[in-house]
């Protein structure tokens, strides 16, 4: 029967993550494992397991009794810092006996899918426990083909309709490895694509589609007329329009304007809708890559400006 310091080891090599450790005991393997970051074979990094695992005065059974240890708060509690690593990741577990293998491929699946930070947690007495087998069947993640359909349909319409368009591709579309298909997608649709200070090279600048880089008030005045006054804004991977893209909220977008095809959802604006608030919006929950993709298809020959 594998130990659980062997399936946690076992489980991250298969998933090519690795796992950043604090002062542990749970065996030679991962103490051996630095931070170090394994990229994929296609060139993208993976997720990051953060792992981290106490020495024997912090182990379970001194946990049950609210023993006071070094690296806390002295307060015997021992789940502030996995609360605190929590807040900064996509997804966390405790490990045990019982739900390493569940859990672990329940991380490991989620960091990989958002291709962000994910943290773990292993008391020191439990690194040499027998784990308990389960049979867990791999998440893969798909989008509703029907929710994926009616997301074309409507925006294929939206944009026919629109005299002028214009892409924001967004950050996470680097987080994603989906640079070139929004690109094709930018050029296949022909019409000019700006971005905003958290975007700067998603997509090479030199690009002669490239309208400039939107800040509100302060952008160009001719990217702004472009980004403020476009008929339809295709919001590629969801831009964070906060105060420092935005320069203090100092533009005047219309959020009805927008088809955002965002990283578990696409939010489509209702123009019989003026607010500029989600509740302003029909949200159809697709995957971005999916979307991305039928987008690319649908509008590859086509030319608009």
């Amino acid at each position: 029967m594998d130990r659980l310091c062997q399936r946690v080891e076992c489980i991250l090599r298969r998933g090519r993550l690795c796992a950043h450790q604090g002062r542990s005991d749970v065996g030679d393997d991962l103490r051996r494992r630095r931070a170090i970051r394994h990229k994929r074979r296609d060139g993208r990094q993976g997720g990051t397991i953060t792992g981290i695992s106490r020495r024997r005065n912090a182990s379970y059974q001194h946990q049950r009794v609210g023993k006071i240890a070094h690296h806390t708060l002295g307060d015997g509690v021992f789940g502030n810092f996995v609360d605190l690593s929590a807040g900064a990741a996509c997804c966390h577990a405790v490990i045990n006996p019982e739900n390493c293998v569940v859990e672990m491929e329940r991380v490991i699946a989620e960091a990989r899918r958002s291709n962000q930070p994910a943290y773990i947690a292993v008391p020191s007495d439990y690194a040499l426990s027998p784990v308990v087998s389960a049979d867990v069947k791999p998440i893969l993640p798909r989008s509703n083909p029907e929710a994926l359909q009616k997301a074309m349909t409507i925006i294929a319409a939206r944009i026919s309709n629109a005299k002028s368009v214009v892409a924001f591709p967004a950050f996470t579309i680097s987080r994603l490895g989906l640079q070139k298909q929004a690109q094709k997608v930018i050029e296949a649709l022909g019409c000019p694509f700006v971005t905003t200070l958290m975007e700067k090279c998603v997509i090479d600048e030199s690009h002669p589609q490239f309208a400039g880089m939107y800040a509100g008030a302060v952008s160009a005045p001719k990217t702004r007329q472009i980004v403020e006054g476009a008929d339809l804004v295709l919001d590629l991977g969801g831009v964070n329009l906060n105060d420092i893209t935005t320069a203090a909220y100092s533009g005047q977008l219309d959020l009805s304007r927008f088809v955002t095809v965002g990283l578990e959802d696409v939010r489509i604006g209702d123009p019989n809708h003026r607010q500029c608030s989600a509740r302003g919006r029909s949200v159809l929950v697709v995957e971005a890559q999916t979307v991305i993709g039928a987008i690319q298809r649908k509008t590859a020959g086509s030319c608009r400006r």
